[in-house]
């Protein structure tokens, strides 16, 4: 074994991940000292609004990881704790940036969230000027990977989901992709990434547009997505073109709005984004989606499965939902706050923090695996499951069929 993967393994064999450098300092207790003091972590979550299915579920492993981190603190003698105090941010970025303000005027030196690009966008200068640290579970936006501001991401940006779907794509005889998209940050940087990645590997674009975030009458996207791929079909091949539909939960009404016998959008390959996976918002509309396949990526934890596990099923049985990569990422985000707190005075706010968590994440292996960042503050290296939904025993269900890394490529499960 390598260095780097002996401490790997290690550090993910230990009872619980935080024994890492970025918690040195807390190490060192003074016995004297028993003013207990309590840090608080915010958290940007959707619990009500649009892709709540992550808001519901990243809330619970966020207090999953807080109980975890006080039971650690406590067993190492520090008698400082951490908390948690949740915002509905309704993926709203007005609401998000709101927030942020309201986080920080209560004294919080860090936030795990907000879960969008958008949102992401509309507070990342408020983080920098208030300098609050934000840690989100779930932006992927390219244009977000900026060096040296208060946010970091636990994830991979789409500079890495793109090439992942697209390998998908080419490996299924897909030549050709139209793709239509959620007017925000993070599915325009998808839709860009993908286009891009399918010509530069010898591929084409045909037509595609974006839809507003308000939209609910979805027959005239219907009507110009039937006009423009009877296009492709025409020149290519059915068996070549592929429609990519990076999206969030609204995408079920797109896919209401197509009659039963429309025979060209039903009968090509559709693909999607990580902003709809593993969402039951897509359960009424389960016959459409077996019909035209739809894969999207799943952020994926590789060989951290197992360790995982008992965090994923605390979250299931608390939610009765099965948390996705992302709600771990919002447990480890949370871990790397809390230890970087425990660790030594944050007077100083997000810019002191960002240093320690991102000094502890080179380190750490957690539940979603190794969050080592790359200069950006996003995740250095992507893994990503391809999941589809489908009935198994008449249940709507989440199945992955495929997976990709930035080392190994795609490969069909």
């Amino acid at each position: 074994m390598t260095r780097l993967f002996s401490r790997r393994m290690l550090i993910g064999g230990l009872l619980v991940a935080s024994l890492v450098g970025g918690c040195r300092h807390a190490d060192v207790v003074d016995p004297h000292d028993n003013k207990a003091k309590t840090h608080e972590i915010g958290g940007l979550l959707s619990i009500t609004g649009n892709w709540n299915t992550l808001g519901v579920t990243g809330d619970e492993a966020a207090r999953a990881a807080v109980q975890d981190i006080n039971a650690w603190a406590a067993m190492r003698g520090n008698n400082d704790r951490v908390s948690w105090r949740l915002f509905d941010t309704k993926l709203d970025p007005a609401t998000a940036k709101a927030s942020l303000v309201t986080a920080a005027s209560a004294g919080l030196h860090v936030v795990v969230g907000p879960q969008s690009s958008a949102e992401v966008a509309a507070l990342r200068q408020t983080a920098d000027s208030l300098n609050i640290l934000v840690i989100s579970p779930s932006s992927t936006a390219g244009s977000l990977a900026i060096a040296s501001d208060n946010v970091l991401r636990l994830c991979p940006s789409d500079k890495q989901e793109g090439p992942a779907i697209a390998a998908m794509m080419r490996a299924e005889g897909k030549t050709v992709v139209h793709a239509v998209w959620r007017d925000d940050l993070g599915n325009r940087g998808l839709a860009t990434s993908v286009r891009e990645n399918m010509i530069a590997n010898g591929g084409a674009v045909v037509g595609g547009f974006e839809y507003s975030t308000t939209t609910t009458d979805f027959a005239p996207i219907v009507a110009q997505m039937r006009t423009e791929l009877d296009i492709a079909v025409k020149i290519y091949g059915k068996e070549k073109v592929a429609v990519y539909v990076p999206a969030f939960d609204e995408v079920v009404n797109l896919a209401a709005a197509i009659p039963a016998d429309d025979t060209l959008l039903r009968g090509l390959r559709w693909y999607g984004g990580d902003g709809t996976v593993n969402s039951t918002a897509l359960a009424p509309q389960v016959a459409f989606f077996e019909q035209v396949g739809y894969p999207c990526p799943d952020v994926g934890i590789g060989d951290a499965i197992e360790r995982a596990k008992p965090i994923i099923d605390r979250i299931t049985t608390a939610t009765g939902i099965v948390p996705d990569a992302f709600a771990l990422c919002v447990y480890d985000a949370v871990w790397l706050a809390g230890m970087s707190m425990l660790s030594g005075s944050h007077s100083d706010g997000g810019v002191v923090l960002r240093q320690r968590v991102t000094d502890a994440a080179s380190v750490y292996y957690g539940a979603s695996g190794w969050t080592k960042l790359n200069d950006a503050g996003d995740r250095a290296y992507g893994v990503y499951d391809m999941k589809v939904l489908r009935r198994v025993n008449g249940t709507p269900t989440w199945v992955t069929v495929g997976s990709w890394d930035a080392i190994k490529g795609y490969k069909a499960k």
